[in-house]
């Protein structure tokens, strides 16, 4: 590339389907942070939006499931702790059948939507910098790397949602449907759907403990499904 070429993001198209695991009434239900949460690294989901709505959703039921269970992970230490517990609790990494009925595995439609960014690509980061650099620099970013739009600064993960929200064409039509992201669990491609994107459900699936795609991420967290 040539000094004088400009940067452009890249930009590509949901899925026709997507997989999200959800309480039962919150199959299209869009997050949302209350403003004094938004001020806190820490509070609230990756991308959320002050003012506006995200679903999140994944590629694939496996996606979901990794980032559904991920905060029920125990450390080996605490398992150790409670696997001869005398008095019979469920131990915490177990996941207990009212889960499971209380949730279902939801495939969700997306109609006309506009195209997504794509986080994961370089020049997308390097756009988004040109972009929003200096409200960037308080938070310690100088640099847009893989490691920190995968990482715990939900400050700065949200900052940049924040901007591809609002981001208009000359026409004063949103240019984002939302973002695509790579779980920071594993490779699974997640997305990050922007209130204003007309949903739908295709199906929901009662969740069974003999779910392969379930169980293959219980066996990797060490997790007991009942």
């Amino acid at each position: 590339m040539n000094m004088g070429d400009s940067l452009t993001p890249k930009i590509v198209e949901i899925p026709d389907k997507v997989w999200r695991v959800a309480l039962i009434p919150s199959g299209q239900r869009f997050s949302e942070i209350e403003p004094d949460d938004a001020l806190l690294p820490d509070a609230g989901n990756r991308f959320d939006v002050p003012g506006g709505g995200v679903l999140y959703c994944a590629t694939s039921p496996r996606g979901s499931y990794l980032e559904t269970l991920a905060g029920k992970r125990v450390s080996p230490k605490m398992a150790a702790l409670v696997r001869d517990d005398p008095n019979g609790f469920m131990p915490p990494n177990s996941i207990p059948a009212s889960w499971r009925d209380e949730r279902r595995l939801f495939t969700l439609g997306t109609t006309n939507p506009a195209p997504f960014i794509d986080l994961e690509d370089l020049e997308t980061r390097q756009y988004i910098l040109e972009q929003i650099g200096e409200q960037l620099e308080p938070l310690g970013v100088e640099t847009l790397d893989v490691p920190d739009v995968r990482g715990m600064n939900r400050l700065l993960t949200r900052e940049i949602a924040r901007w591809a929200y609002s981001s208009l064409d000359d026409e004063g039509i949103y240019n984002y449907s939302g973002i695509r992201y790579v779980s920071k669990l594993d490779n699974e491609e997640c997305w990050a759907i922007f209130s204003g994107t007309e949903t739908f459900i295709h199906e929901q699936t009662t969740i069974t403990k003999t779910d392969p795609a379930l169980l293959d991420v219980a066996r990797l967290f060490s997790l007991s499904i009942h």
